[in-house]
């Protein structure tokens, strides 16, 4: 598994860098590790085996955008923590990565952004079996309702009657 530590230990690092390039990978290594830690949390609820392509294939399964919107509906304190703090890291990680113009985030505002990032680590950790597996069926399994209202499935084609 990829180690979270050393991710969010080289977040501090290039946080401390003088560059552009450094605030930035600062800011998307900062969510990658709470991803990560997520992914590898969803996987080894369902398989307990980490060296078989099973384990691999879950563990990569999941899409970034499934971990801060309608994939994780529970209800529970600790999933509404993890699901808002990973829409705002996945955010934060789009913009750094995304947006061409001047990254002009203060070195504060990167500190606190890996400890955001830390503390869903720690969340992620916390979660009890049972829940981790309700995150895993909602993450891998149930598709996201249609945001529009219809209640349709996303992606589902809709028969018109003619």
């Amino acid at each position: 598994m990829i180690s979270v530590s050393e991710y969010i230990n080289l977040a501090k690092e290039l946080a401390q860098g003088e560059t552009d390039a450094h605030r930035r990978r600062a800011v998307s290594t900062a969510y990658y590790a709470a991803f990560h830690a997520f992914t590898y949390s969803l996987a080894s609820s369902l398989v307990p085996e980490e060296r078989t392509s099973l384990f691999e294939r879950v563990y990569r399964k999941p899409e970034h955008k499934q971990f801060s919107d309608s994939g994780l509906l529970h209800g529970s304190d600790q999933v509404e923590f993890i699901r808002a703090a990973m829409k705002n890291l996945r955010e934060s990680r789009e913009k750094a990565d995304y947006d061409f113009r001047p990254f002009d985030a203060p070195p504060e505002q990167i500190t606190q952004l890996i400890n955001y990032a830390e503390q869903v680590i720690e969340t992620i950790g916390k979660l009890d079996l049972e829940l981790r597996l309700h995150l895993a069926v909602n993450v891998l399994i149930v598709k996201p309702r249609d945001q529009s209202g219809s209640g349709q499935r996303a992606g589902a084609k809709v028969k018109r009657n003619k």
